[in-house]
């Protein structure tokens, strides 16, 4: 059994890949080559993350029972890792969503979420490189679904000769409400067109 040497090397520089050498000597002198390993000194990222955001931008690729991350680059990042957990219970686990998100990408989608569109997931997401993992930035939000519902209180009024006006009472969780017609005799409908929702789709 041989007890094991320390020594410690200073004043190493960041991002700087070093060879780092021990010979062994006596007093007849040192061996020739000796033993090498090699060390890169690299600061784990410690920017925090800036305007991370739960959200459905333009072009993102919604789909149905997904919940999407967006954030700022970090800087000095390999990588990101993304977990989530059902709720805000600090009991519950975290279940990883992706490992080794390249560094290039800055947004992310979570597939197959549970139905109820009132469930909160929390996410968090961290940056990593050599030097190890930074701290973790955590966000909330509830995932997209198909609302399953029906307007209710729908009315038409005759505003004039064959014209139409349509009045229903606004729906929680609503952005948008598509017009269709078809007549008594036909088994499809056609699209007239959609009407935004002009007030609180979130409530």
């Amino acid at each position: 059994y041989y007890s094991r040497n320390v020594f410690t090397v200073e004043n190493l520089r960041q991002n700087v890949f070093y060879e780092i050498r021990v010979r062994v000597g006596n007093h007849a002198g040192f061996n020739a080559n000796g033993s090498s390993v090699f060390y890169y000194p690299h600061l784990y990222p410690t920017e925090p993350f800036h305007n991370l955001r739960v959200g459905w931008e333009q072009n993102s690729g919604i789909l149905p029972n997904s919940l999407a991350i967006f954030w700022d680059p970090v800087p000095t990042t390999w990588f990101y890792t993304i977990e989530y957990k059902q709720g805000k219970d600090d009991d519950r686990s975290y279940q990883t969503a992706i490992g080794h998100l390249p560094s290039s990408v800055t947004n992310y989608t979570i597939h197959d979420l549970a139905l109820d569109r009132i469930t909160t997931y929390t996410i968090r997401v961290t940056a990593v490189n050599l030097g190890g993992r930074g701290s973790w930035a955590t966000i909330s939000g509830t995932p997209l679904t198909p609302p399953n519902k029906a307007v209710s209180q729908l009315f038409a009024t005759g505003v004039q000769q064959f014209t139409v006006q349509l009045e229903w009472e606004q729906m929680p969780y609503a952005t948008v409400y598509r017009v269709e017609v078809r007549t008594a005799s036909s088994t499809n409908y056609s699209l007239v067109g959609d009407s935004e929702q002009n007030c609180c789709p979130w409530w």
